[in-house]
């Protein structure tokens, strides 16, 4: 088996966090990231458009009399409203670590799990995602909490090991498990980009080499036409 360098096996160990101003190239990559989430993946990178602004196209202007226009879109009524059961199962466990985190006088991240909730329950409200999904990777992360401290670099290795000796049994085909575990890293990576706090949640619970997580993310992913 192919051997791979990241500490997680959803994630790279030192995956980019967001910057502390973010510059015109971040806000592409998160357009971008966005653009991915919805399902389309055939689109010009924005990110490459706004560092090589000299070779954008103009866009044509919408048809006259269309009611899809812009306007429309961002006011839709049923655009602003999430999910009741996605928010309810993301919040019976994210508030929670979000008050762990202030009572633990780590401000800075109680803030990011805060903002996480907020922009996960509006993309999985957006896109569709599963109820019973949510509810289990909210469960998964919950068992993980239950260890009361992150895992050390020892044990992340060995969780690492762990979870790719279990996908490698559940795959007849190497080649296959890597093009499942390509789309399920780009789906983490992009909902990372959108949902600040996503990584360091995974990362701090244990389970970014869990294989339950895993075949969640690999199921997502497919789902949104990752490729």
């Amino acid at each position: 088996m192919a051997e791979m360098d990241p500490a997680y096996v959803l994630f790279p160990g030192d995956a980019p966090s967001k910057p502390a101003q973010a510059p015109d190239w971040y806000q592409a990559q998160r357009s971008a990231a966005e653009q991915r989430l919805t399902g389309t993946h055939d689109k010009p990178d924005a990110a490459a458009a706004v560092v090589f602004t000299s070779e954008r196209k103009a866009e044509a202007p919408p048809p006259a009399g269309k009611d899809d226009d812009a306007a429309a879109i961002l006011f839709r009524n049923d655009a602003l409203k999430p999910d009741a059961a996605i928010s309810e199962a993301l919040a019976g466990r994210m508030e929670g670590y979000e008050l762990d985190a202030r009572l633990s006088g780590e401000g800075e991240r109680a803030d990011e799990l805060a903002s996480a909730m907020s922009s996960l329950t509006a993309d999985f409200s957006k896109h569709g995602t599963s109820e019973h999904d949510v509810k289990d990777m909210m469960e998964l992360l919950h068992d993980g909490k239950a260890r009361f401290a992150p895992p050390t670099e020892t044990e992340a290795g060995e969780a690492y090991s762990r979870g790719m000796e279990v996908l490698a049994s559940e795959y007849a085909d190497e080649a296959a498990m890597q093009t499942d575990l390509a789309i399920a890293r780009r789906f983490v990576a992009d909902l990372s980009t959108v949902s600040p706090g996503v990584i360091e949640t995974l990362e701090a619970s244990g389970m970014g080499s869990d294989p339950r997580m895993i075949r969640l993310a690999i199921r997502e992913a497919k789902r949104r036409n990752y490729r």
